[in-house]
């Protein structure tokens, strides 16, 4: 739901964070995507997810408490070798063990893990979870498939025709434009030859 202005500008201050923290480019776009969907563009959206991926890197004293207080910890947003997991599968795994939490709790843990900046972003990315799995699905599928390649090529077929039919439009005015005229102008022609001779 966001336009390419402001995917950019998101991109722009998440993108080192993502790096860092090991999201895929897929990965980052889903999440940028999910937020734009639920009103964060630009650089808030950016800013949101960049704080989220830094939380997640290094947690504070109180993150690491809160999410021991609902039987986590660091170990179950990591790989077998230690690297950060996607932000689905962490997402997923925060929403199963906090998922009846009241509203209030939950906010309260959100906000002890990401902190003010990160809170509102979290929320959505966990509420977005398969939302984000399914985005990003459908990116590695377009990958595979070349589809933008092939969109393009479909939008220049469209743009070649549309442009050919604007000719013969053109033409076909010509031709009738010259055929309402002709007599006109062979009348003029005439009477000036006339009036000349």
């Amino acid at each position: 739901a966001t336009d390419f202005k402001n995917m950019g500008e998101a991109m722009h201050y998440v993108s080192a964070s993502a790096s860092q923290s090991g999201q895929s480019i897929e990965t980052t776009t889903a999440a940028l995507g999910e937020l734009s969907n639920a009103g964060l563009e630009g650089s808030i959206a950016g800013t949101g997810l960049r704080k989220v991926l830094n939380s997640l890197l290094s947690p504070t004293a109180g993150a690491t408490e809160a999410l021991k207080k609902y039987g986590m910890t660091m170990d179950d947003f990591k790989t077998k070798k230690g690297a950060l997991k996607q932000l689905p599968d962490i997402m997923k795994v925060i929403n199963k063990h906090t998922e009846n939490l009241s509203k209030a709790d939950r906010g309260a843990f959100f906000k002890a893990v990401f902190g003010t900046t990160g809170q509102n972003a979290a929320m959505i990315l966990s509420q977005s979870a398969n939302a984000m799995d399914d985005l990003i699905q459908k990116e590695e599928k377009a990958e595979k498939t070349n589809y933008v390649h092939q969109l393009a090529q479909r939008n220049m077929q469209s743009t070649k025709m549309q442009m050919q039919q604007l000719k013969m439009n053109i033409q076909d005015i010509a031709i009738n434009l010259g055929n309402k005229l002709l007599p006109a102008v062979n009348d003029v022609a005439k009477a000036m030859s006339n009036w000349v001779g």
